[in-house]
C-alpha cells in the first residue's frame, strides 16, 4: 500500500485589545482603539459592534494592526455601553470577540459655577435684574432660572438678592447669587418750598412745640419720606438782664435715613415781651389810701400799697 507526508500549518488565532476611553460625558467623543498584539499575517478586517454607542467605522480592512475609530457617546446623563470587536486575518483566522465597557457619566459640575457676584447703588430703582451667566456642564449649556422667593424685596438700605439654580440632566443643582448694596450717599434733605422756621411771640408759653402742618418735608436720596426720630429737643435762651423778656425757644427735629446719614431742622420761637401790663378784668384798685397817725401826732399820712400788692393787680 502507498503512503505520502502532509504537512498541516496551524495558525494562531489574532489576539485582540480593546482601549478603554475611560468615563465620558454625554455626547463625548473619544478615540477607541483595538489592536491585534502579537502581530500575525495581514491583511485584518476588524469587525466592531457599537454596543449602543456611535463608531466612525463599524468595519474596515488594513494591513495595520490597530483600528482607531473615533466613538461618541450617546446622549443619555448616564449609563454603560458593551463595544464588542472580532478581527479576521491574512490567515482568514477570526479572533475571539473581545469587549470594552464604556462608561457615560455626567459629573457634579460645581467646579464650574462662577462666582457669585455683586455691586453697590444708591437706590432700588437702579436694580435691574443681572444677566447670569451659562454654566458648562459637562458640554451641556445650563441657563440658571431664578429661585422662588427672589429677588429679595427693597426694604431700606437692606441687600437686595437675585438667586438662579442650575440643574443639569443628572440633576445636580447649584446656585448663582447676585447681590445688590444699596448705599446712600447724600443725607436727607428738604425737598419742596421751604417752610418757615421762625415765629414772634410775646410771651414763653405761647413757644408750643410746631404742630405737623409746620414741618419741613424731609426726603432721603430715594425720594423716602422720612419723620422725626422721637420728640425734638428743646433750648430756651434769654437776653442777659432781660430774663423772661427777651430770648428765643428752639424745637430742634431729628431725622435718620437707613443709612444713618442725618439731617436737622430747627424752628425758633423769638420771644419779646414789649407789651405793657394791664390790669386784670377782675381786679381793681385798693380803696383810698387810709389815714393813720402814726409818729406824727397831729399830721395824717397817706399809706402807700406795698409793690407785691400791686403787682397782683396785673397781667403780663
Amino acid at each position: 500500500m502507498a503512503s505520502d507526508d502532509a504537512t498541516v500549518t496551524v495558525n494562531p488565532l489574532p489576539q485582540v485589545t480593546i482601549s478603554n476611553p475611560g468615563i465620558l460625558c454625554p455626547n463625548a467623543t473619544a478615540t477607541i482603539n483595538g489592536t491585534v498584539n502579537p502581530a500575525t499575517t495581514g491583511d485584518y478586517t476588524f469587525t466592531w459592534d457599537d454596543g449602543g454607542t456611535t463608531l466612525s467605522e463599524s468595519s474596515k480592512t488594513q494591513s495595520g494592526t490597530t483600528h482607531s475609530p473615533t466613538l461618541t457617546a450617546p446622549d443619555n446623563c448616564n449609563g454603560t455601553y458593551t463595544v464588542k470587536l472580532t478581527v479576521t486575518d491574512g490567515n482568514n483566522c477570526t479572533s475571539d470577540e473581545v469587549e470594552q465597557t464604556v462608561t457615560v457619566q455626567t459629573p457634579d459640575f460645581a467646579d464650574n459655577m462662577p462666582a457669585d457676584g455683586e455691586s453697590t447703588v444708591t437706590c432700588p430703582s437702579a436694580i435691574t435684574a443681572p444677566t447670569a451667566p451659562t454654566v458648562n456642564a459637562c458640554g451641556e449649556t445650563l441657563t440658571g432660572v431664578l429661585k422662588q422667593g427672589y429677588p429679595t424685596q427693597a426694604d431700606g438700605c437692606n441687600d437686595v438678592v437675585y438667586k438662579y439654580t442650575y440643574t443639569d440632566c443628572a440633576e445636580h443643582t447649584h446656585d448663582w447669587t447676585y447681590t445688590y448694596h444699596i448705599v446712600h450717599t447724600t443725607p436727607p434733605a428738604e425737598v419742596g418750598g421751604p417752610v418757615a422756621t421762625y415765629a414772634d411771640v410775646t410771651c414763653l408759653d405761647q413757644a408750643t412745640q410746631p404742630t405737623t402742618d409746620m414741618l419741613p418735608v424731609i426726603k432721603d436720596q430715594c425720594g423716602n419720606v422720612l419723620n422725626p426720630v422721637g420728640e425734638p429737643t428743646t433750648e430756651v435762651t434769654w437776653e442777659e438782664g432781660k430774663e423772661n423778656c427777651i430770648g428765643t425757644k428752639k424745637y430742634t427735629y431729628s431725622y435718620k435715613d437707613c443709612a444713618n446719614l442725618t439731617a436737622t431742622w430747627v424752628f425758633t420761637y423769638n420771644i419779646n415781651d414789649n407789651v405793657a401790663p394791664t390790669l386784670k378784668s377782675t381786679a381793681s384798685w385798693p380803696a383810698a389810701p387810709a389815714t393813720q397817725t402814726v409818729c406824727f401826732a397831729g399830721r395824717d399820712n397817706t399809706v402807700i400799697p406795698a409793690a407785691a400788692t400791686i403787682e397782683a393787680l396785673y397781667e403780663d
